[in-house]
């Protein structure tokens, strides 16, 4: 069909494509995500030398970084869940549902959050899964597993800036709130917003940690900077300027 004959369809019909499309989108898209698990279960990305499967979707598919990052999940996730997968590779379930699906799915319960899924919407599945993922939180073995699941992590944005991404339990994360909270208090304003006054509190916390004597830091770490004299000396602005890492610092920067 071509687009010029769209308008001319009745509402009936326009529904019923919309819902036809959308299975097999739905089937389309299960295949893609399993290839996507299995890539990443190949460790494909460092054929490329790519530093995570994430990475590698975010140039050759063109997809976000955090929308990259949810479907390795998800496509991981189904290879270990034929039930599931076998919906959605049906057209069955679409990927909002499954998404949410894969969140808390286990062989002994996949069967039942599949009849769920086809019963429901996406948002009432949203919320199922949340109520669950609360109660669970709520049991003493889980707080062994919070802990485990913790992590920081932190990566390069396109313009060199770093973002990082914090998972903790929520007594710990209490904890760094507040001392975020209490630095951000002693970090003059200056116009800026909530949000840029906690980033300042977190590097004069960082700055603190580096500066304290004692055994507590047995040695001050290193930032190796790589910049070409020309740089420095004004006289070549497209020379090297860059991190260890290879991330890309701006001239000014460096001179500071």
């Amino acid at each position: 069909m071509f687009p010029s004959e769209i308008p001319s369809m009745s509402t009936d019909a326009l529904g019923s494509e919309i819902c036809s499309l959308g299975a097999h989108i739905a089937a389309a898209t299960c295949r893609w995500l399993l290839l996507i698990g299995e890539f990443d279960r190949r460790s494909g990305a460092g054929d490329w030398e790519c530093r995570s499967t994430a990475h590698w979707l975010n140039w050759r598919c063109g997809v976000s970084m955090n929308t990259a990052r949810e479907y390795v999940r998800v496509g991981v996730a189904l290879g270990e869940l034929p039930t599931v997968a076998a919906a959605f590779g049906r057209g069955e379930l679409s990927y909002s549902k499954v998404r949410a699906i894969t969140r808390i799915a286990r062989h002994d319960n996949e069967a039942d959050l599949v009849e769920l899924g086809r019963a429901g919407t996406a948002s009432h599945l949203d919320k199922v899964v949340r109520a669950y993922r609360r109660s669970v939180a709520l049991n003493d073995e889980s707080a062994e597993a919070r802990h485990e699941g913790r992590y920081a992590r932190w990566f390069h944005d396109d313009d060199g800036s770093l973002v990082m991404q914090v998972r903790l339990a929520p007594e710990d994360g209490a904890i760094v709130r507040s001392a975020l909270a209490a630095a951000a208090e002693n970090t003059p304003a200056g116009g800026s917003e909530v949000e840029q006054r906690r980033a300042d509190a977190l590097v004069a916390m960082a700055k603190t940690v580096l500066a304290a004597e004692g055994d507590r830091v047995p040695a001050r770490p290193e930032v190796m900077v790589h910049v070409d004299a020309g740089v420095l000396a004004h006289d070549d602005p497209a020379g090297r300027c860059e991190l260890e890492d290879g991330c890309v610092l701006a001239p000014e920067t460096a001179r500071r």
